[in-house]
């Protein structure tokens, strides 16, 4: 669903330029590195992959965003 709506919004013309994607997940698998974060990205922007636990990962990533937003980088 998520390259279905990538597809989308570069068809109709909207530039993706500087998109960041992102995947969370428990292990590293192909599909999800090669969908979220690879091919959308390819040229324009960055994918990352996060692999741990959530309830660890995403508290730590929510601090690391305020913190960056705080500093005002």
């Amino acid at each position: 669903m998520f390259l279905k709506a990538v597809a989308l919004s570069r068809n109709r013309g909207l530039a993706l330029a500087q998109l960041t994607t992102v995947n969370l997940d428990f292990m590293r698998m192909y599909r999800p590195s090669t969908n979220v974060v690879a091919r959308p990205t390819a040229g324009t922007g960055r994918g990352y992959s996060l692999v741990g636990h959530h309830e660890i990962m995403i508290p730590l990533l929510a601090a690391a965003v305020l913190d960056f937003d705080e500093r005002g980088r």
